[in-house]
């Protein structure tokens, strides 16, 4: 092999041939800092992955992207053809221009251009976290819908469609072949003629990527897609988005928090902590990169990486890639031949940091620093330990660490005063993380919930209610359901359905997509009502009731998709919710709210559709 050929082999296909480069962007909402200086590549046909905690900022990046929002700075350059085209680039953005073409392709800088051109022109498409079909269509339409574009041109934008002109009449048809190779690629052209609404969710989850590819994308932009699939419709996902890089010449970047599909399918992949990168590189360099490790689990030393619990945890929550098919568009190109890839600032400066502690001993094992002033008092073992590991940012080699300070239980850390928390994250070098994390409010709100659960446990004594009075102390089921049916017009989606919960238990239902889960949940809410069978609340038959009524003896949903008011604030969605009930007790029960989400207090003003997750 030629030096020239070992050199192209050593760099990623990201960077020697990007579709896409997102360069130092920023995104503020007032004083708040979405996005910090963001900078990443995504090769051309290549499946690169922006995963990260909740609240990193991936879904503003990709709103940045396709022209929801305008950043506040940087560049976003989208190539059209092979090679970098750096002069083409250099050349519009001097120009101010949105985009220009040139002999080998074009170059499109979508800071400039709206959503609609950057769909049209750029050739982005896009999905969201929440499924947006058109529901009232069928299936078949919400493909033509995509295609509405070149419909309309052919109809010269007036009656052509109306007056069936042989131009219409081709578009028209080549627009229901393209839609029926998709739904065939889906596996969805049996439910052609079915509305939307009436797929099961994983149907719907596969309907938007046709729907995104009926527009022929440059780049599919992917919003967690395999959110709420189960194993087999994730695998699928999966063999899906393959395809789509392989035969179809598509870059796709996709936002995803299932780490199987994740470290299955990704050529590259970016992580995002607090807005900024954090990591960039392959699925093995990120799965192993302690700063990535640290954001999921909460482990701050390099030392604590190789410990057998520490990585019990990273195997679940960054499983090992399962081999995958080489893509087509680079059959020769293997993770060994890639060459190592540059640490960001912040991955940088840990390394730096621990560096200095690598060669000591663990953190735990600090005799000289454990005298110093302000440590927190110790406490024998107790008999029953507190679950530390509930304390947002702590993990399970976290919590030895703690319980090697004589730190058991919530009320020692709900207890802490600045000097003792102050001398704790400098102990564990943890830089503010305890104040930002805001541990000592979270172990107020768990210490008390401990304390509660212990008092009716040893007395007896009913359960708080937040007003509502009235609930099962009896040996009786809490929810008792019996032989429930329940139909949608002529079809039954539950048949006989039995199911307890006992007061203070957790029950979970689980099946396939369409197995009739949520159904049940809306059911026991009264919308839809059972036709047959019967469902008791304490000891209260409900079968019939209104559902706000139901609502108010003391049952609550959260239903699958994210159902807040977008433009309320976080504090007046929360009075929407006390609306239902006697307000007496509101204030005692938001400071219980704010306490187990002290997130939300801090956004209380803020709209609750530009919250993350939204």
């Amino acid at each position: 092999m030629t030096v020239a050929a070992i050199q192209e082999a050593s760099v990623n296909n990201w960077e020697n041939e990007p579709v896409l480069s997102v360069e130092h962007l920023t995104m503020r909402f007032g004083g708040l800092v979405a996005i910090n200086d963001l900078s990443f590549d995504v090769g051309r046909g290549d499946i690169t992955a922006l995963i990260g905690p909740n609240g990193a900022g991936k879904t503003t990046v990709f709103n940045c992207v396709t022209g929801f929002y305008k950043p506040t700075e940087g560049r976003i350059v989208m190539r059209h053809g092979q090679s970098r085209k750096d002069d083409l680039v250099a050349q519009v953005t001097r120009s101010g221009d949105q985009w220009r073409r040139g002999s080998d392709g074009a170059v499109f800088l979508l800071e400039r251009m709206a959503d609609s051109e950057i769909a049209e022109k750029a050739r982005i498409a896009r999905t969201f976290q929440n499924i947006r079909l058109f529901g009232g269509m069928t299936v078949l339409e919400n493909l033509l819908v995509a295609q509405h574009n070149s419909l309309m041109a052919a109809s010269a934008f007036t009656i052509g469609g109306i007056l069936g002109l042989p131009g219409y009449r081709k578009a028209e048809r080549e627009a229901i072949d393209k839609a029926t190779y998709w739904l065939e690629r889906t596996n969805l052209i049996d439910r052609a003629d079915d509305p939307a609404s009436d797929l099961p969710y994983g149907d719907q989850r596969r309907l938007e990527i046709a729907r995104a590819m009926c527009t022929g994308p440059h780049i599919l932009c992917l919003d967690e897609p395999a959110a709420g699939l189960n194993p087999r419709e994730s695998a699928e996902l999966n063999a899906l988005l393959q395809r789509i890089r392989d035969e179809d010449d598509t870059s796709v970047l996709l936002i995803e928090h299932d780490m199987g599909v994740v470290m299955e399918i990704s050529d590259h992949i970016v992580v995002l902590d607090y807005g900024e990168k954090i990591s960039d590189g392959d699925a093995d360099f990120v799965r192993n990169d302690p700063a990535v490790i640290a954001a999921y689990l909460g482990v701050d030393d390099e030392e604590e990486v190789d410990i057998p619990e520490v990585r019990q945890d990273v195997a679940e929550i960054l499983p090992a890639g399962k081999s995958k098919p080489a893509s087509k568009k680079h059959p020769t190109k293997s993770v060994a031949a890639k060459a190592p890839v540059k640490r960001t600032k912040a991955s940088a400066a840990a390394k730096t940091a621990r560096s200095k502690t690598s060669k000591s001993k663990p953190v735990a094992a600090k005799p000289a620093r454990a005298k110093a002033d302000g440590r927190p008092p110790r406490m024998r073992k107790p008999a029953k330990p507190d679950d530390l590991k509930r304390i947002s940012g702590v993990g399970p080699k976290l919590e030895g660490v703690l319980n090697g300070l004589g730190i058991y239980k919530f009320e020692q850390v709900a207890a802490w005063k600045k000097a003792e928390r102050d001398w704790v994250d400098d102990h564990l070098n943890f830089k503010g993380r305890i104040e930002r994390d805001d541990w000592v409010r979270q172990a107020k709100a768990l210490a008390k919930e401990t304390a509660k659960a212990a008092k009716i446990r040893c007395c007896g004594e009913e359960k708080h209610t937040q007003g509502r009075q009235g609930m099962s102390t009896t040996d009786q089921p809490l929810l008792s359901i019996r032989g429930v049916e329940t139909f949608y017009g002529k079809i039954i989606a539950l048949r006989g359905v039995d199911v307890e919960v006992n007061d203070g238990e957790i029950v979970t239902l689980i099946g396939a997509n369409g197995a009739g889960k949520s159904t049940l949940m809306m059911t026991i809410c009264g919308n839809p009502q059972a036709r047959n069978g019967e469902i008791h609340f304490n000891g209260n038959e409900i079968t019939g009731m209104p559902t706000h009524e139901i609502m108010q003896l003391g049952i609550a949903q959260s239903p699958e998709g994210r159902r807040i008011f977008p433009r309320m604030t976080v504090m007046e969605n929360l009075l929407m919710g006390a609306m239902l009930v006697d307000d007496t007790h509101f204030d005692e029960d938001l400071k219980r709210v704010f306490d187990l989400f002290p997130r939300l207090k801090e956004r209380a003003q803020q709209r609750g559709g530009t919250l993350s997750g939204v």
